[in-house]
């Protein structure tokens, strides 16, 4: 049977006009606010109203007369085995408070509620927290170290140190499975700055168990070589070219960046995530010995390739069992300088070399499909390779194969934007409608104007349709190329990546996906003006109910 997460998501949203004072405080159940809204998520996709498996109640409290209720009923039918209920509150704290206010010099956050469960339930509580300088923390305390008792609530402290400037917070309460007809309680959530994270208070020790993730970065390890150019010959072509392909990867792809270089024949910039050497894994200095032969190997990637690395964050092992997949797109994109950029899964092969992507790129945009006074994204439709064990020369060729079974496309949801059955016989390119979906079609866009790659994203799940779902925040418009396409190669690949570990916990993983996407979908809220929310030091909330598959 496959595995269903059915996560009921409670996010509460603030922005704050001052560092001081509680963020989160005690007597928050009290009244049902307006700005509550109760939703059920029973897929990856869809937001449909909710029932009541979290709900306000007044059957206890530790303060005052309701509390938080996670309570699923006998007679549930989605109740399963990998049930997780989640309730999360979301703070926005602005660049005032990240970089200017007390808690971004001096203070450290401490984190407090009460909560009364069975010893024997699986709840823990997190705390997600961003810094201005790209890193994240992530704090787990799980039902062990609660010390539940049965029929009351207990106290529950943590004070966090403070390692930085913050930009946002996002705390959660996880209960998974929860077990038909058994309630659990929390009331009295509060997180706060204080002074110092030397808490007099013994009852609130300083958490310890995780640090931020900052990982060290080398941009331009490996940059174009001249002499390389030179040997290669261009005779006299000054072409500059127009579009850069950005890629991530770890060493045991090396293979795959030198076919997409090759194929290319321009800029690529790639970041490459180095692993700290562990469990019979290179050291960190034959992989780069690795990398250094791969490009020395090539004169195309000597003279179009430039290499960011990037080392494993192994204080916390985070890298390990999720993989940092956006960070290092965004260390990719960052190093890119022609006017547009091209980003590529490194397993992704592209139809033709750039000089031809280009022409055909300025063809769209002569054609009036593309609106000059709108921001466009061009998508290149992804196929994917079945029996094929090389790449079809043309568009027509491309179609071909389809219809003999060698290649085939995507028909799931993430790219339905392409519509693949119109692509086929197109003449001309054409719109494609967002529509505010989760899709992550592979676009060229505008260097200037390239969304932000959301590092908060790693592991596997929804990564990606982050990139898409922030240029339509942003107003980018797309339109599908008729004329080429790109083609997942992943015979290329070998069979075991080198960050191949196992999740620690499974059901926290797809969770998490859920929590960030959230996440996301709030930051572009904010950022692109696309809510009204109510004024400063007042906050809005919203209650979210998830399922995913």
């Amino acid at each position: 049977m496959t595995p269903v997460i059915f996560g009921l998501c409670l996010v509460f949203c603030a922005t704050l006009c001052q560092c001081g004072g509680n963020w989160i405080h005690g007597n928050s159940f009290e009244e049902r606010s307006s700005r509550w809204q109760f939703r059920i998520r029973p897929n990856m996709w869809d937001l449909n109203p909710s029932q009541d498996e979290i709900i306000y109640s007044s059957d206890e409290a530790h303060s005052g007369k309701k509390s938080l209720k996670f309570y699923f009923r006998e007679s549930s039918g989605r109740l399963d085995s990998n049930v997780a209920l989640v309730g999360s509150q979301f703070l926005q704290l602005g660049n005032f408070c990240a970089e200017k206010g007390p808690l971004g010099t001096t203070r450290s956050l401490k984190f407090q509620f009460h909560i009364k469960a069975s010893p024997s339930t699986i709840v823990s509580a997190h705390l997600d927290i961003r810094y201005t300088d790209r890193s994240f923390m992530l704090v787990k305390i799980p039902a062990s170290d609660m010390l539940l008792e049965d029929g009351s609530f207990v106290r529950v402290c943590r004070t966090i140190p403070n390692y930085g400037a913050l930009t946002s917070v996002l705390v959660s309460f996880i209960l998974e499975p929860p077990t038909p007809g058994e309630a659990v309680y929390v009331d009295d959530v509060v997180l706060t700055p204080v002074a110092s994270s030397k808490s007099s208070d013994q009852s609130c020790p300083v958490y310890s168990r995780s640090y931020p993730v900052r990982r060290h970065t080398e941009m331009n390890f490996i940059q174009p070589s001249v002499a390389a150019s030179a040997e290669h010959g261009t005779g006299g072509d000054v072409r500059v070219p127009a579009i850069t392909v950005s890629t991530q990867l770890t060493v045991d792809r090396l293979r795959n960046l030198r076919m997409l270089v090759e194929r290319w024949q321009a800029p690529v910039s790639a970041a490459v995530l180095l692993s700290a050497g562990e469990n019979g894994q290179r050291q960190p200095a034959e992989q780069i010995s690795a990398v250094v032969e791969a490009v020395s190997s090539s004169l195309a990637m000597q003279r179009y390739l430039t290499v960011h690395l990037v080392f494993e964050d192994t204080v916390n092992n985070q890298d390990r069992y999720f993989y940092p997949v956006n960070y290092l797109r965004a260390v990719s994109l960052r190093a890119v300088h022609t006017r547009f950029v091209y980003y590529l899964d490194v397993d992704i092969l592209p139809a033709f070399d750039e000089r031809t992507t280009a022409r055909l790129l300025n063809s769209a945009q002569a054609s009036g499909a593309a609106d000059p006074s709108r921001q466009w994204a061009f998508i290149t439709p992804l196929l994917n390779m079945k029996t094929a064990t090389e790449m079809p020369t043309s568009k027509e060729e491309a179609v071909a194969w389809i219809k003999e079974g060698k290649l085939e496309t995507f028909a799931t949801v993430s790219h339905a934007i392409t519509n693949f059955h119109r692509w086929m016989t197109a003449e001309s390119p054409y719109v494609g409608e967002h529509r505010g979906r989760d899709y992550e079609p592979y676009f060229i866009v505008e260097t200037s104007h390239a969304p932000t790659m959301q590092e908060m994203f790693a592991g596997y799940g929804r990564d990606k349709c982050a990139y898409s779902r922030e240029a339509d925040a942003m107003g980018i418009k797309f339109l599908v190329l008729h004329n080429t396409f790109a083609v997942n190669f992943k015979q290329t690949s070998n069979q075991r990546s080198i960050f191949s570990y196992p999740p620690p916990d499974g059901r926290f993983v797809q969770l998490r996906v859920f929590l960030n996407s959230e996440y996301h979908r709030y930051e572009m809220d904010v950022q692109h003006l696309k809510l009204e929310y109510p004024p400063a030091c007042d906050a809005g909330m919203l209650l979210f109910a998830a399922s995913m598959t």
